[in-house]
């Protein structure tokens, strides 16, 4: 939790999992298909401008909002979980935890699309190990934990 909420997460530890988060989505983004709908390019601008202090959580949460109902309405299972991976990785902002939405959701895509997500997922923990050792574990631990509940 951010230590504004009284927990131990600097705001800089905060950006780097958005960052990593951001990461995770954006190589996914090409299955979405031919055009990537407004609410997702919003969520992705959002994200983007978090790290740079143009946006605030509560952007976040809207766009995060907008994206999964977005979600909800698309049938193609590939398309939906890019939408779900952008909006965890948006939501990031909120909950920390929500980064390893955005990373489960992109191998979700990958797997739904017949790829090899193990190599996604070896990409992500790669990308993961650059941040600070404490941290890097936290999250490898939620995301052995919650990639049972996605299948993967």
């Amino acid at each position: 939790m951010a230590i504004h909420r009284n927990g131990d997460l600097s705001p800089d530890e905060h950006i780097k999992l958005m960052q990593w988060a951001i990461s995770c989505f954006e190589r996914v983004l090409t299955y979405y298909g031919e055009e990537i709908d407004e609410p997702i390019n919003h969520a992705i601008s959002v994200a983007e401008g978090l790290c740079r202090g143009t946006y605030t959580t509560g952007d976040a949460i809207s766009a995060s909002r907008s994206v999964h109902s977005l979600a909800r309405e698309i049938s193609d299972p590939v398309s939906q979980a890019v939408a779900r991976s952008v909006a965890q990785g948006v939501a990031t902002a909120h909950m920390a935890d929500h980064c390893v939405g955005a990373a489960l959701y992109a191998q979700r895509v990958l797997k739904l699309a017949k790829k090899s997500y193990e190599d996604e997922k070896m990409w992500q923990v790669e990308r993961l190990n650059r941040l600070p050792g404490d941290l890097a574990d936290l999250v490898r631990v939620t995301l052995s934990i919650k990639a049972k509940g996605l299948g993967l």
